[in-house]
């Protein structure tokens, strides 16, 4: 904590515009340039080396990572037929509820896009498969905090299983006024259990090009009244069969969701729920399901936000053979306090406080795992 008035500087000088926009003619047409920037200070408190027999093992953190870096080319070949490529890099990987700084490289976007009609699109190659709002870079202007929630990592306790995120496929787009209806099909990615990409994680033996998945969700994005409301719900699925001898060797991911956020000049609030279910290809193995929900809520004066956020995570039914005492610590609750300050309209620069509560077995002391967290925000895309 000493470190944290050099470590709010660092990240507001981040802050400032240092990321590039620009649109370039080229011989295909114009070629837009754009860059996004998270720079996130993380410090955890509490450390408990030496547990007792009634405690548990926490070792604290105190981290300063770029966690987000994107690089975003975009082009239009003609009215009919455009292209984007985005590139990530660093992005952040959780486990147990603790930030790691494993430096990543991960290809989001690198699709073409074909308007076979006025209303009509085909979009080929790698794209992000419309779920949750949240389930994509982060952006302040939909989470207003350094967190994902809960509803996509898990927390403490455990890993949600995860909506599909970027993943390479044809899909196709209907859009008529405010509405959408966009439905994908897929090459899903064994890789369950984190935010990004998401997928199907049954087993290490898998062959992820036998790994296939459809989502199709209904959204609306427009003006109401004195803001803009974005809304959605979707299904999806992912199946593998590997064409193996007996015993069976199917596995699959099925999962919905809803979500609504509303976001006026003084107000915003919004809230997601998600449910997914995985059925593992291990014989006599039982199937998981899991949900999870938040609700946010905040205000503006000026360029400060104020915001709150509830998470909270059911891991439901693990409390078969499978998952020893699960019951014991099958819920988790977070809430979120975060104060933000608009730069402008690019950059933001905000601090959270994050008061964490997994369900402890009875007669178990958990550690403190509050969270301090600064972000800096620099959103050029």
């Amino acid at each position: 904590m000493k470190n944290l008035w050099a470590i709010l500087a660092a990240v507001g000088l981040a802050a400032i515009p240092v990321g590039l926009y620009g649109q370039v003619q080229t011989r295909a047409g114009l070629l837009d340039i754009g860059a996004h920037l998270d720079v996130v200070y993380r410090y955890s408190a509490e450390s408990n080396n030496n547990p007792g027999s009634d405690e548990v093992y926490w070792s604290g953190y105190e981290s300063l990572n770029a966690e987000t870096m994107i690089l975003a080319l975009s082009g239009t070949v003609n009215e009919q037929l455009s292209w984007e490529f985005n590139n990530a890099f660093g992005w952040p990987v959780w486990t147990q509820g603790v930030p790691d700084s494993n430096f990543a490289l991960m290809v989001l976007d690198a699709n073409m896009k074909w308007r076979i009609v006025d209303p009509l699109g085909l979009i080929i190659g790698r794209q992000l498969v419309p779920t949750l709002l949240c389930n994509g870079p982060h952006s302040m202007a939909v989470l207003h905090t350094a967190n994902f929630p809960l509803v996509l990592t898990g927390g403490y306790n455990a890993a949600m299983v995860s909506p599909p995120t970027y993943q390479t496929g044809i899909g196709l787009e209907l859009n008529f006024a405010d509405f959408y209806i966009n439905t994908v099909y897929y090459n899903g990615e064994l890789v369950g259990g984190n935010a990004l990409p998401g997928g199907n994680d049954t087993g290490s033996e898998q062959d992820p090009d036998k790994m296939k998945g459809w989502n199709t969700a209904i959204g609306y994005s427009g003006e109401v009244g004195p803001g803009k409301l974005k809304a959605r719900g979707f299904y999806f699925q992912e199946s593998s069969d590997l064409n193996q001898t007996e015993p069976e060797d199917d596995s699959s991911i099925a999962g919905y969701g809803l979500s609504a956020i509303y976001d006026a000049k003084i107000i915003f609030v919004g809230a997601e729920f998600m449910s997914a279910t995985r059925d593992p290809e291990d014989e006599g193995a039982e199937s998981v399901t899991q949900y999870g929900y938040y609700g946010l809520v905040g205000g503006r004066i000026s360029s400060v936000e104020l915001a709150f956020r509830y998470d909270f995570v059911d891991y439901t039914n693990q409390s078969n053979a499978d998952y020893p005492g699960a019951e014991d610590t099958n819920t988790e609750t977070w809430y979120t306090f975060a104060i933000n300050y608009l730069i402008n309209e690019d950059a933001t620069i905000g601090i959270d406080y994050v008061l964490k509560y997994p369900e402890a077995p009875e007669d178990t002391d958990y550690p403190n795992i509050n969270e301090i967290s600064v972000i800096a925000e620099l959103d050029l895309l």
